[in-house]
């Protein structure tokens, strides 16, 4: 008989958990709902945030297109980046430009005679001068030529008298003395190129009898921008004047590139006519002839008193003030300034007008005025040749400024119309001058002599009366710094001048301290606060040498000039570190130079001597160099910190006519 069993509980047989898994299912599906619906929303703000990230770009984009300089801006594809670094400006012309290397920047170097080693041998004793400057032969820019509008350079044809041509491409050019060469250098005529006063000149030496000719070829300008276009029937070609001052030139392309040195916030230059009127001049911000000039013509006391102009490469200044007054017309430095000079101004008036002196030499040459450190040339005058044929003339250089006047003066010297057999250049070290007998006779002496009261010959190192057959003037000390002259490069190592004192003690045993500030920029600035130190007998001044300055005592004393450090290396940075040297004269003096000064003692070596140089010049490296030869094979090397001729392009826009950027 069969029974039916009913019960609750685990042993019911009943699925439970499955049951309760499945009620909580039930439950949660309105949780689910709304966690898809939290997930859905944050999918959204996601969305929106995302949108609202790229609107605020697209925003700052927008704003963006407000700005004029985005129009202005460009983009630069460069092929050889490794060779010229460029950038554009929003001046900049679009377009694909080439461009060609045609010069590279070079440093100079120099090797000394061969000796047997560099640790064992002495190389002798005496010092050892290494500058920087004082070359005679300064190379004039092409882009200075015709009032700073260069030439456009191209291919010129040259004919000379015998008839023979040669064409010379003087695309290239940077230089006149680039312009010289490249005729120099032809083989196929007997033509040769000279530079005088601010033109060119080519010297027929063929001795044909036809015309000597120059020509523009393939439609150039060359020979008509370097104003040498043209025929000459006789041997000599003179071109037109291509360079000369005008009222554009800027202060660093006058004097030989000795500046001015003005007083910031001060006058700098006081002029005072006859009828007493007194006008100081403050030449802040000035930067060209024609600021000075106009700085003088509408000084608000000027009143049309005295008129400045620019004539024939001076300055010149005429009062017409009409007199009456108690003093004269004159012109001077005030506050310390250093600009008459500079500027051609220390001259007398006459008749009411004070004419300046020549304010550049012209085309590669220097004034002579800058010679001898500044000092110059006592007196020019007449000078008397005589070459060794015995052939004699007198030239007169009464009125010469500039040492390319001297040269051609000699160069063209004739005895009863034929030419003297004599070469006046620049000689193969480039600070000095050398007169050469090309005769090959031997009948008389080189005679170089000066006339009457001048001193010209003496000065230049030319005076000579002996059997040679040249002479050689030595350096001449061309001044390459003056007041004006920075002191960012001043000190040996070739950096600037660290800021700290200095004490100077003279001869008496005075001592005074001198500051040299940060405020302290030039050379004028250091001569100025050494000059007001007080309690000393010294006086500061720029040295003879033209590349420095030297502190003189006065003092008399029985002791010796001294400078000291204060804490620094300010005196060592200024070159004046140390005691004084008695000169000739008995007065003591601590000369500092822009110039490496080594003294080599007897037993010094070749490792010695670069050591020293090292130690001492910061513009120049030395090294010892083995040649390999079986005789004195070592060699001192001395190379430049600094390169010479800049880099040089060629610029050829593609959709333009090619010019010229150095």
């Amino acid at each position: 008989m069969s029974r039916v069993t009913t019960g609750i509980g685990l042993i019911s047989g009943l699925k439970t958990a499955e049951l309760v898994d499945a009620l909580i299912n039930a439950q949660r599906a309105a949780v689910r709902r709304l966690e898809s619906r939290a997930a859905g929303f944050q999918t959204t703000q996601t969305a929106l945030k995302t949108l609202e990230a790229n609107l605020f770009s697209v925003k700052a984009a927008i704003q963006q297109l407000g700005e004029a300089s985005r129009f202005n801006s460009f983009n630069v594809q460069n092929s050889q980046p490794e060779q010229l670094a460029v950038t554009a400006g929003t001046a900049a012309t679009p377009g694909t430009y080439r461009f060609q290397a045609v010069r590279l920047a070079s440093t100079h170097e120099v090797h000394s005679r061969g000796f047997a080693n560099a640790a064992q041998q002495a190389v002798g004793s005496g010092t050892l001068v290494i500058a920087d400057g004082g070359f005679l032969n300064r190379p004039t820019l092409i882009d200075a030529l015709n009032g700073g509008e260069g030439i456009r350079r191209g291919v010129i044809r040259i004919t000379d008298r015998a008839g023979s041509t040669a064409e010379i491409d003087l695309s290239n050019v940077q230089t006149v003395d680039d312009v010289l060469a490249a005729i120099n250098a032809s083989q196929t005529i007997a033509v040769t190129a000279s530079a005088r006063d601010g033109h060119l000149v080519l010297t027929d030496t063929s001795g044909g009898a036809g015309s000597l000719s120059v020509a523009d070829l393939n439609g150039g300008h060359a020979a008509e921008d370097l104003g040498l276009a043209g025929t000459a029937a006789g041997d000599t070609l003179t071109g037109q004047t291509v360079f000369e001052i005008t009222s554009d030139f800027t202060f660093n392309l006058l004097n030989d590139g000795n500046g001015l040195r003005t007083i910031s916030g001060a006058p700098a230059l006081r002029v005072t006519l006859s009828d007493d009127t007194v006008l100081d001049v403050n030449l802040d911000g000035a930067a060209t002839l024609g600021d000075v000039i106009d700085r003088i013509n509408e000084h608000e006391d000027n009143g049309g008193k005295l008129s400045a102009t620019l004539a024939g490469g001076r300055l010149e200044l005429a009062d017409l003030s009409g007199g009456g007054g108690a003093g004269n017309f004159t012109v001077e430095n005030i506050n310390d300034a250093s600009v008459v000079g500079e500027l051609g101004l220390d001259t007398a008036a006459a008749g009411g007008t004070i004419t300046g002196r020549r304010l550049a030499a012209g085309l590669n040459s220097v004034l002579l005025r800058n010679l001898h450190g500044g000092a110059g040339i006592d007196q020019t005058g007449q000078i008397t040749l005589t070459d060794r044929t015995g052939a004699t003339a007198t030239i007169d250089l009464s009125g010469a400024e500039s040492l390319d006047e001297v040269l051609a003066a000699i160069n063209g010297a004739t005895d009863g119309g034929t030419k003297l057999q004599l070469l006046a250049e620049i000689n193969p070290q480039g600070t000095g001058i050398a007169v050469r007998d090309t005769s090959g006779a031997s009948a008389s002496n080189l005679v170089i002599s000066d006339l009457g009261g001048s001193t010209l010959a003496a000065q230049l190192g030319i005076e000579v009366d002996a059997a040679v057959d040249s002479i050689d003037s030595g350096p001449l000390g061309l001044r390459s710094l003056n007041a004006a002259s920075s002191v960012a490069d001043y000190a040996p190592d070739g950096g600037g001048i660290a800021a700290g004192s200095i004490r100077i003690t003279d001869s008496a045993g005075n001592s005074a301290t001198v500051a040299i500030s940060t405020a302290v920029t030039n050379i004028g600035d250091v001569l100025q606060r050494l000059n007001a130190a007080s309690g000393i007998s010294v006086r500061a001044e720029l040295n003879e040498t033209g590349d420095g300055f030297v502190l003189i005592d006065e003092a008399g004393g029985a002791g010796t000039l001294d400078v000291a450090e204060v804490g620094g290396t300010t005196a060592a940075d200024l070159r004046l570190l140390g005691e004084a040297i008695a000169g000739g004269d008995g007065t003591q003096r601590i000369t500092s130079r822009r110039a490496a000064i080594v003294e080599v003692e007897s037993g010094d070596t070749l490792d010695d001597v670069v050591a020293k140089i090292n130690a001492s010049a910061g513009f120049v490296s030395a090294s010892v160099l083995n040649t390999g030869s079986a005789i004195n094979p070592v060699r001192l090397r001395l190379v430049s910190s600094a390169s010479g001729a800049p880099a040089g392009w060629r610029s050829i826009p593609a959709d333009s006519t090619w010019g010229w950027r150095p």
